[in-house]
C-alpha cells in the first residue's frame, strides 16, 4: 500500500486500477526492505505485534494462513559483456585520401560498437566479422553494401549499414572503400 488516510495509516493499493505510474512490480517495490501488515483471521505475522494488531516484519515474515511461506531472494544479474568493434585494414580503390578516410572511420567507429552492443543485449553469443563496401562522393556516402557478415545477424547488419550511410568524410574524398569490422564480446 501507499498513501495515508485520515489517521496517518497507509491505505492505497499500489496496483489499483488506473494507477499507471506503478504498473511494474519492481518499480512499486523499489527500496522496500520490510512490510507492515494488520492481522486478521487469515493473515498471520511471525514477530512481535503491537496493541493494534500490527507488527513490523521483513518481507519473508509475512504469510497468509493456509498458503505457506514465500521465500524472497536477491537476484544476481550476469555481468555485462564487454564489446569490442575493431576496424581491420581499410582499403581504398584509388588509394588517395587514405589519411582522411582512416580519420573519419576512427571518428565513427564508436557507432559500429553501439550497434553491436545493442544486439549483444538480445543475442549474447553474437560475434564475428562484418565488412562493408562503401561508395563516397565529395565526402558523402552514396551507397553501402555488406560484403561479408559472419555473425548472420540481419539486425546488426541493418544497423551498421544505417550508421555508415550517415557518416561524413572530408569533401576531398571520392572513392570506393572496403571497411572490415571485427566484433567480439568477452
Amino acid at each position: 500500500t501507499r498513501g495515508e488516510n485520515n489517521n496517518g495509516n497507509q491505505v492505497a493499493d499500489v496496483f489499483a486500477d488506473g494507477d499507471a505510474n506503478l504498473a511494474d512490480l519492481g518499480e512499486a517495490l523499489q527500496g522496500v526492505d520490510g512490510a507492515e501488515a494488520a492481522t486478521e483471521d487469515n493473515i498471520g505475522l511471525r514477530g512481535q505485534k503491537d496493541q493494534g494488531g500490527r507488527g513490523d516484519v521483513g518481507i519473508g515474515g509475512v504469510s497468509r494462513g493456509g498458503g505457506g511461506d514465500a521465500k524472497v531472494e536477491k537476484a544476481v544479474a550476469a555481468a555485462p559483456k564487454k564489446a569490442t568493434a575493431g576496424v581491420g585494414k581499410v582499403e581504398a580503390a584509388s588509394g588517395e585520401g587514405a589519411d582522411a578516410i582512416r580519420a573519419t572511420v576512427k571518428r565513427y567507429q564508436a557507432r559500429i560498437k553501439q550497434c553491436y552492443e545493442q544486439r549483444l543485449k538480445e543475442v549474447p553469443s553474437l560475434g564475428g566479422r562484418v565488412a562493408a563496401d562503401v561508395s563516397i562522393s565529395a565526402g558523402r556516402v552514396t551507397s553501402v553494401s555488406i560484403a561479408e557478415n559472419t555473425t548472420g545477424d540481419g539486425k546488426l547488419e541493418a544497423c551498421i549499414t544505417r550508421s555508415i550511410k550517415s557518416w561524413r568524410f572530408d569533401t576531398s574524398v571520392s572513392d570506393d572503400i572496403y571497411l572490415p569490422f571485427s566484433l567480439n564480446a568477452s
